[in-house]
């Protein structure tokens, strides 16, 4: 039972106790990041330039919109699965690019879907037995954004 005061978002304060009681870090407790998303705007066609002269752009307004993320989305990556490898054709080190942010004042931010991988990635190819299968053994989709990929299983 909880013996303080219910606040107005009980499932807040209950993830918040739940949190402290595991020693986790709580969003009670951090500054929520707001900051730009290369998704919203190149979806999975962004490219380096894209990101080179987005972050330059934010750069240049930071004194008028105040961010302190800049996050690559979807696109920079050869395969969902396939975090560590860039796309053909994306010209731009990863490293170089995490240096470029951190020079402007910003976190740099990567978005990936652990639990998801590609039928064709470099992941699947060389540990098939990774992915999550139903029980006639045919491959679990993961349900991501209405296109198939198979579920990993995290265990």
């Amino acid at each position: 039972l909880i013996q303080d005061p219910m606040p107005r978002e009980p499932m807040a304060y209950y993830a918040d106790k739940v949190g402290a009681f595991n020693n986790a870090r709580t969003r009670f407790h951090q500054e929520i990041p707001v900051g730009w998303c290369s998704w919203y705007q190149f979806y999975e066609k962004v490219t380096a330039i894209d990101l080179v002269k987005n972050l330059e752009e934010v750069s240049r307004l930071s004194d008028k919109i105040h961010l302190s993320l800049f996050q690559i989305d979807d696109g920079y990556q050869q395969a969902w699965g396939d975090w560590d490898k860039l796309k053909k054709g994306f010209s731009l080190h990863m490293t170089k690019l995490v240096d470029s942010v951190h020079a402007r004042g910003f976190r740099p931010g990567i978005w990936i879907a652990p639990l998801s991988a590609d039928k064709d990635s470099d992941l699947v190819k060389t540990n098939p037995g990774w992915v999550l299968r139903e029980a006639s053994g045919k491959p679990s989709n993961s349900a991501h954004c209405g296109k198939w990929f198979f579920g990993l299983d995290a265990t």
